[in-house]
């Protein structure tokens, strides 16, 4: 494929979990379940941070969030010399398009040509920015690149109903609940364990006991009710393109920012080191290529804009630590690739090692760890760190941890909220990160 056109498609808040494909018999996503048929996915796709911000940023720069400086949603932190990926396609010849939410610490329109800002519930505003997206590949002409970027936002609707119940008590659409409780998914294994399991202060229970089980059920059938609505406007832009004059020149990424609680360990949104949040969907459609599920290979958030690059044969940001997958997209098993991906989470004070099979987080501010056996305990139900028998495996993740922060450049809000950290020592204070 020759100077290839890139869609890259990305929703907000997809839990893995909650895809038809990948084995969930509470929604219909014929959608999504259409890609993963057509592309690679991967299976072990870990976010660089796993909250909106922090994760966009991390998408377009294709840095570690401890190094472009936005470690949570609380207040634009990125470092306004960070260049992004957008200028960059622009000066290798395509053309930059934007539509949808952005959400990073940046005009969207310093880097794209921005067509359509979208809204910011995914109800009201997903259908729209799907209609813009369809829209522009139907009435494209020319023959010149596009780097189109779009972003849906559903199921992050959830998060309102959520934080309202939380906030306010209210229980709203959740007095529905009892009324069709022989619909209601069931809860996970892991319900009843804590999101936060280095900080023993933090409260289990996000909602402060305001929820009943009843209540999380409908929880999680009001999320894949989002999901089935944005999987709706994934199918009207998939089907825009592959009845398009450019079906057989575009690669197509599909992608989610982060994941969702979705009711394991207590937990909705995202936010949290495990897994419900910290795995995304990731999937790359390359006409060329033989489609698959890649379970072999751990990848990272920040490879995407590596891997962009090597579509559009531009040279890649300097400094930055993805890698581009389109080796592993053509099928390929390169020797050298990465053995373990980082991340860190709650505005830094966690940092993370994981690799297809454990996890260790570290807390900064108690030092405490936590390890699990992913390959055995894929629901985090078990922490090993004091297990001897991992004692071996537990020096290599910390060695690794150890030496990625090492070759980290900290941007200058990272180095102030990690002294920050210092200072409170080992006191547990859930609220002030």
């Amino acid at each position: 494929m020759n100077r290839p056109n890139i869609i890259f498609l990305h929703i907000d808040q997809q839990n893995p979990r909650a895809i038809g494909a990948n084995g969930c018999r509470d929604v219909s996503t014929p959608n999504m379940d259409h890609l993963i048929g057509r592309g690679v996915a991967f299976e072990h796709c870990t976010i660089a941070n796993p909250v909106c911000m922090p994760s966009r940023s991390s998408w377009y720069t294709g840095l570690m969030s401890e190094e472009h400086g936005q470690l949570d949603n609380n207040k634009p932190d990125m470092e306004p010399t960070v260049a992004d990926i957008g200028p960059l396609m622009r000066s290798g010849g395509y053309d930059p398009v934007f539509m949808g939410k952005w959400h990073v610490a940046k005009p969207v329109e310093q880097s794209f040509d921005a067509l359509f800002k979208g809204h910011g519930h995914g109800e009201i505003g997903d259908a729209e920015t799907a209609r813009a997206a369809e829209a522009f590949i139907a009435n494209r002409e020319g023959d010149k690149p596009f780097f189109l970027n779009i972003g849906l936002l559903n199921p992050h609707d959830c998060c309102m109903w959520g934080y309202d119940f939380v906030r306010f008590g209210s229980l709203g659409k959740y007095s529905l609940a009892e009324s069709m409780i022989d619909q209601l998914p069931q809860l996970p294994p892991n319900h009843r364990l804590n999101s936060h399991p280095t900080m023993t202060a933090d409260p289990a229970d996000p909602t402060r006991g305001k929820w009943t089980d009843v209540d999380w059920r409908y929880y999680m059938y009001c999320y894949y009710r989002q999901v089935e609505m944005v999987d709706a406007e994934v199918g009207r832009i998939v089907s825009a393109l592959e009845n398009s004059r450019f079906a057989d020149n575009t690669i197509l990424i599909f992608a989610s920012d982060h994941g969702d609680g979705l009711a394991q360990h207590y937990h909705y949104g995202k936010g949290s080191p495990l897994d419900p949040s910290l795995i995304a969907p990731l999937v790359f459609v390359d006409p060329g290529a033989k489609s698959h599920k890649n379970k072999s290979h751990i990848v990272s958030s920040i490879d995407v804009t590596a891997t962009i690059c090597d579509y559009a044969g531009v040279d890649p940001l300097p400094g930055r630590h993805g890698m581009s997958l389109r080796p592993l997209v053509e099928g390929q098993s390169p020797a050298d690739w990465r053995k373990f991906a980082p991340a860190s989470a709650l505005s830094g004070r966690n940092r993370l090692i994981r690799t297809t099979d454990y996890k260790l987080i570290n807390d900064r501010i108690n030092n405490e760890y936590v390890m699990y056996d992913l390959a055995k305990d894929p629901w985090e139900m078990k922490d090993v760190v004091a297990d001897p028998s991992y004692a071996s495996t537990l020096k290599q993740l910390k060695d690794w941890m150890d030496t990625t922060e090492s070759s980290y450049h900290y941007a200058p809000a990272t180095i102030k909220r990690f002294e920050k950290f210092q200072k409170q020592g080992g006191q547990e204070r859930p609220g002030a990160v």
